[in-house]
């Protein structure tokens, strides 16, 4: 009966949710899987995204021990879950990973996630939120109730008068707060659906400053710079605005580090934004192993896009010594390193306009419709683009392939 009672009190609860709070439990359970805690169990991974997506759609009657067993690990219709304890045991796993998880302060956040005990249901505390929330309209009642002796001798009639005025406000502020809490809600949850949200999603959700990292150095075939002065070009000024810009929007601060500052350690379980291709050479130590890379013909100039698995093609090709080039192409990545352990979204074009085009794919609200509905949900991607050059300046980015894993 206990069973039933929280199970009805949970699908209760779930019906009450809004688009927003969903929006934030789901992107919790993103956070949490992406956690060494639980990236290093597959089997704890795949039973706590099972239950939650399944709570998520108020799907609550698949959530049983031998339904479990079947779908999330594989066992036969008739299994017996006495002498097969696979789920009990996973879920007991996942209720110590998860309190491991919240004890650390970085971890609080909106929404908690909790398994219930005895049982399989996933619950959902937004405490934190409440908490922010009480302790605005405590500031609040303290703001706008009377102070100082002279309220204090006021006669009754008057410090009357005065709760009944104060109590207006309050009421007047409270509905202001109430219709701006719908709007942002509202806003929060068009915006955790956006695939431009959804692209930036892993590395904005990582509780910590965004660093930024430019090249100073001139690209190749550029003359060398003159003096010790560091050299940005103007592409990459603007693009690193664009970025900054919008990770503001997105509730992130962009930090800005020269790549010869940068070292390996600065690198470590950090989400770090890559700005260039072969003028930044932290992009060619963390990317140079992925499916598409960036190569150079010191010799006769020319830069291609060299995709692994067919080396030999160099379609997507330009001469950095022509001026008169009307085309350039870029590789957009957004990579989970494995030895840094931080997610990586990097720009790289052959020329600085296609590092720019690559920007304006993911910054710009008309460019970021065209990303592919299959980048919403991978987690390690490369886009390759392509953008024309007219009179010096970049146009549309036209997207030539895609690589998920």
């Amino acid at each position: 009966m206990r069973s039933n009672a929280l199970e009805d009190a949970l699908v209760a609860k779930q019906a009450n949710w809004t688009d927003a709070e969903k929006a934030f439990i789901a992107d919790e359970l993103q956070t949490i899987l992406a956690n060494p805690r639980f990236s290093s169990s597959q089997r704890c991974a795949k039973l706590l995204h099972h239950l939650v997506r399944h709570m998520l759609d108020g799907d609550c009657e698949r959530l049983k021990e031998r339904t479990l067993g079947i779908e999330v690990f594989g066992r036969d219709a008739n299994y017996d879950t006495s002498t097969d304890p696979v789920v009990r045991i996973t879920a007991s796993e996942i209720r110590k990973r998860l309190a491991l998880y919240y004890q650390e302060p970085a971890h609080t956040r909106s929404v908690r996630i909790q398994l219930a005990p005895g049982g399989y249901l996933p619950t959902f505390e937004f405490g934190l939120r409440e908490q922010l929330v009480e302790g605005d309209e405590a500031a609040a009642v303290e703001a706008l109730s009377p102070q100082g002796t002279e309220t204090e001798a006021r006669p009754k009639t008057g410090r009357l008068a005065n709760l009944i005025r104060n109590k207006r406000i309050l009421l007047w502020v409270g509905a202001v707060i109430v219709v701006a809490a719908g709007a942002f809600a509202a806003y929060r949850a068009d915006t955790f659906q956006s695939t431009g949200y959804l692209v930036w999603k892993p590395l904005v959700y990582v509780n910590r400053d965004i660093a930024v990292c430019i090249s100073d150095s001139p690209p190749p075939m550029f003359p060398p710079r003159l003096g010790p002065f560091p050299m940005v070009t103007l592409e990459d000024a603007r693009t690193t605005f664009k970025l900054s810009s919008l990770l503001q929007q997105l509730g992130r601060r962009a930090i800005l580090h020269s790549s010869s500052e940068l070292t390996m350690k600065d690198f470590r379980g950090a989400p770090i934004v890559l700005i260039g291709g072969l003028n930044n050479p932290w992009s060619e130590t963390l990317l140079s192993s992925l499916r598409y890379r960036i190569r150079r013909d010191a010799v006769t100039g020319e830069n291609w896009i060299e995709d692994s698995q067919a080396p030999s093609n160099h379609a997507w090709s330009m001469s950095v010594v022509d001026p008169h080039s009307t085309v350039d192409y870029a590789i957009l990545t957004r990579y989970r390193d494995p030895e840094t352990g931080g997610w990586i979204m990097a720009m790289s074009g052959l020329g600085t306009l296609g590092t720019e085009a690559a920007a304006d794919l993911i910054t710009a609200p008309r460019q970021v419709g065209s990303l592919p509905a299959i980048l919403r949900t991978s987690g390690n991607f490369q886009v390759v683009l392509k953008a024309t050059v007219v009179n010096g300046a970049i146009g549309s980015p036209q997207i030539l392939a895609v690589h998920t894993w």
